[in-house]
């Protein structure tokens, strides 16, 4: 139970606001009833205004997170902000009011479409070309086809060892890609976040394969990683630079799909500077030693086989040093 969550609570009871805001962002681990609301889908799509839930529908929406894994024991209106959408749920949920303009919107709001956009960011349609393979047998070779990204397999030559690519083919909201250090595999599944970004369906090889690399080479551990982490978590501004790609973050869910997923690398970015930030990661993944570097180097890694445009504008000096200590890793 947060003492944030007990405030809210108080708030919502006493004053008798009409909406409210979810505040947060996505992360790899995020589950499904959370993703669902702060995207507007599934059961919760049409109901929000503007981004605020209405009160009303509260027992609406308490019944609707009941049925998610995760949900509380005794959830109800009465202390929603409190215990939230599941166990351990990362979100805050804010009472607020509608405003005039709002009320105009929620009279003539008709079912949310996702706006076109260009080619790089409009969803995938089209049937992956090649789904005859198996599960079990490393895809390295075919995996760009799979999902019809390329793939620089320059990346696999930073092995010291082979690491099998394997993808999963029917995910559960539960799978995830990941590099699996004791199997000494990468798994990646074939869901919307990857079917949806052609940027994050190629930059996710690179960035699950810098893990592996690091696991190989102990590149967490180098000193020019660990200068480099201290000399940026000192210098630049991070909470400025966290509030504007927090709001690009939020601008993108259901529109953009590959600025996204692009203002989560950087997030990710910060929360390796600095754990305040970002907001990423659950605590007790930061506090272990040697995770932080990890995920800074797997963003290296991302950005210097696949390259990340927001990321360069807004941290160019960073960017270009994140990839300069890629480009000096040389094959063994």
């Amino acid at each position: 139970m947060r003492y944030d969550g007990m405030i809210n609570q108080k708030v919502a009871d006493e004053y008798s606001l009409d909406a409210f805001r979810i505040v947060g962002s996505l992360i790899q681990t995020s589950q499904e009833v959370c993703i669902h609301m702060i995207n507007e889908t599934g059961p919760f799509a049409d109901m929000a205004v503007n981004g605020k839930y209405p009160m009303d529908q509260l027992p609406k929406i308490v019944n609707i997170v009941k049925g998610y894994k995760g949900a509380v024991a005794g959830l109800d209106e009465s202390n929603y902000f409190i215990f939230r959408n599941h166990w351990g749920c990362r979100h805050v949920f804010i009472p607020t009011r509608y405003t005039d303009s709002d009320r105009g919107d929620m009279a003539e709001k008709s079912k949310i479409a996702e706006p076109p956009s260009d080619e790089n960011n409009r969803s995938s349609k089209k049937k992956s070309k090649n789904l005859n393979f198996d599960s079990d047998k490393d895809v390295k070779d075919i995996y760009g086809d799979i999902l019809d990204v390329p793939v620089n397999k320059g990346v696999f030559k930073l092995l010291t060892e082979d690491v099998p690519l394997k993808v999963i083919k029917n995910p559960t909201k539960d799978d995830y890609a990941h590099y699996d250090p004791i199997a000494k595999t990468v798994w990646i599944p074939l869901d919307d976040r990857r079917k949806n970004s052609k940027w994050w369906a190629e930059a996710v090889v690179y960035h699950e394969y810098g893990h592996a690399i690091d696991d190989q080479r102990d590149l967490k551990n180098s000193q020019e990683i660990k200068d480099m982490m201290n000399k940026y978590a000192s210098t630049l501004d991070l909470k400025s630079i966290n509030k504007k790609i927090m709001k690009l973050n939020k601008k993108s869910v259901g529109k953009n799909h590959n600025l996204y997923e692009q203002s989560i690398a950087i997030l990710d970015t910060l929360w390796a500077l600095n754990t305040d930030y970002g907001d990423t990661r659950d605590f007790f993944y930061g506090i272990i030693s040697g995770n932080r570097e990890k995920e800074f180097i797997a963003h290296a890694f991302e950005n210097s086989f696949k390259g990340n445009s927001l990321f360069q504008k807004h941290l160019p000096e960073l960017y270009k040093e994140m990839i300069d200590f890629v480009n000096n890793i040389k094959p063994i």
